[in-house]
């Protein structure tokens, strides 16, 4: 079984300071190093840390404590951020532009601490992961549980025998699946 760095299923999201804190400790894992995937959101994002090929901390939380997240990183971390596709000739609405705000101002983070970083399409994430850039969320979610698995029961697990994901939820996935492809390329 994977080690699980404060991963709550449901309830509040696990303190940055403490999960920054444990990854430090942790260290890069075999094959790598630390690697934070962001699914930025208007005003929430889904976050997922990977020590080398193993997820340890995922959450869904403010953009704000985002921004902690990346503070606390170790040198060395890579910070990969998922970006909207270009819309060329497409109006967009208010909504895509905040998220666009808050990838830059996550790649600012990175950047500003002078840590690794990297901007991934959700096109190219499926691509990735799936083997088609029009690969829905579900079959995305069943290449991770397939990769950490290979059943759902295996890779997700349970309360009482919780699998490497368990906890991962909402936009976590879909973090998870941005780390998972920053750490494989």
């Amino acid at each position: 079984m994977c080690p699980t760095i404060a991963r709550p299923h449901g309830g509040r999201p696990p303190d940055p300071n403490d999960v920054v804190r444990q990854l430090a400790a942790a260290g890069a894992g075999p094959g790598g190093r630390i690697v934070l995937g962001i699914d930025p959101g208007p005003e929430i994002s889904g976050l997922a840390a990977m020590s080398g090929r193993v997820p340890v901390a995922a959450a869904v939380d403010t953009n704000d404590r985002a921004l902690l997240w990346i503070a606390g990183l170790p040198d060395g971390a890579l910070v990969a951020v998922e970006v909207p596709e270009p819309r060329y000739g497409v109006p967009i609405g208010r909504e895509t532009l905040d998220t666009c705000v808050w990838a830059g101002r996550f790649i600012q983070a990175a950047a500003g601490r002078g840590l690794a970083w990297s901007a991934l399409t959700p096109s190219r994430i499926r691509l990735l992961l799936c083997g088609s850039p029009r690969a829905k969320l579900a079959e995305v979610r069943q290449a991770l549980i397939d990769r950490y698995g290979p059943t759902r029961r295996q890779a997700i697990g349970s309360k009482a025998a919780p699998g490497p994901l368990y906890g991962v939820h909402r936009h976590a996935w879909a973090a998870l699946a941005v780390a998972v492809v920053a750490a494989a390329t």
